[in-house]
């Protein structure tokens, strides 16, 4: 599984990472998609939206390998899929700043 933080404007990654739901994954999925919370089976041409609309907010995290319904599929987390990670959010206009984190 992949945890993909995309950073808002007004966020640094240590904020990011006090906030409350980027807390243990059970809890994430007890709590469900929302604001802050994106499930993504696997990447997908929604991928950008996402990312700069989590970007144009306060922030949030899509995570990779998870259903709509939050049910834990995977997804292996080779280099490969950081780059294409890390790809996207660049070309995004304007460039998305995020931070991957493996599960």
């Amino acid at each position: 599984m992949l945890r993909i933080i995309s950073q808002g404007l007004t966020l640094n990654h240590k904020q990011m990472a006090k906030q409350k739901f980027i807390i243990d994954l059970k809890a994430v999925l007890e709590l469900g998609e929302g604001q802050f919370i994106e499930f993504k089976e696997s990447p997908d041409k929604s991928l950008p939206k996402e990312m700069v609309a989590f970007a144009n907010a306060s922030g949030g995290v899509i995570y990779l390998g998870i259903t709509d319904y939050g049910q834990i599929k995977g997804i292996e987390t080779s280099n490969r899929l950081k780059s294409q990670i890390q790809d996207t959010a660049r070309n995004c206009d304007p460039p998305v700043a995020v931070l991957l984190k493996a599960l």
